[in-house]
């Protein structure tokens, strides 16, 4: 049976290999300027927190304390950073949307900050509004569909990861598919005053480490020393 489930494994990935390759790669994200034109999803009321957001550092994700949850859609926002998320969004919140069934996969808003005061704020606090969000990342496949079921961020980073002298972000996140475990890799490249997925980038870091045990990340950015 575990043979079947990893030969079943293996077929899904050579699948998601398939459509990365000829997926809508490319396209950039949606700058958000007519409310009308966001999702129809309200957010509610949201629970009380005592942890306050990530803020402008680089390294592993941590969002515990950082979830809100619509009680409409059952949408459920993590916070990744707040900072400066580059030249073409500048300051504020990036957050994402945790896939509510196996067939999605996480989504990436940014919301710019209305004040200062922001920074010392958690998740909650800062009232963040779906339909105010400033920018819609793009999807990483055609129709956002995942390469199996997501689980977590196995890490996040903005830096120059494409050499080419602008700050980009790198996502990795962690997919169950079938009884093995798989990396997702990302690189999103400033654009025209947004982002778009940097389709070759992501692909090679794919291939190359989508099945690894452990992700060397040391060998795709470059680590801060202790």
């Amino acid at each position: 049976m575990k043979d079947k489930a990893k030969g079943k494994a293996k077929v899904c990935a050579i699948r998601w290999m398939l459509a990365l390759a000829l997926c809508g790669c490319g396209e950039q994200g949606t700058l958000v300027g007519d409310p009308d034109k966001m999702l129809s999803v309200d957010r509610k009321e949201l629970p009380e927190e005592s942890e306050h957001g990530q803020e402008e550092s680089a390294g592993g994700v941590e969002t515990n304390g950082n979830a809100s949850d619509t009680v409409a859609d059952q949408l459920i926002f993590n916070e990744l950073m707040y900072g400066n998320v580059g030249n073409p969004l500048g300051l504020g919140t990036l957050v994402y949307t945790i896939p509510q069934s196996s067939e999605e996969d996480y989504k990436l808003y940014f919301f710019a900050a209305k004040n200062e005061d922001e920074r010392y704020l958690s998740l909650s606090e800062r009232n963040l509004e779906l339909t105010e969000a400033t920018y819609i990342f793009p999807d990483a496949r055609e129709g956002n569909i995942p390469i199996g079921k997501f689980q977590e961020f196995y890490y996040f980073e903005t830096g120059d990861i494409s050499s080419d002298g602008a700050d980009d972000l790198l996502l990795i996140a962690c997919y169950e598919v079938g009884d093995e475990v798989y990396y997702d890799t990302r690189v999103y490249v400033e654009k025209e005053g947004g982002y778009v997925l940097d389709n070759t980038l992501t692909q090679k870091l794919n291939e190359k480490y989508y099945n690894v045990e452990e992700y060397p990340v040391s060998e795709v950015v470059e680590l801060p020393h202790d």
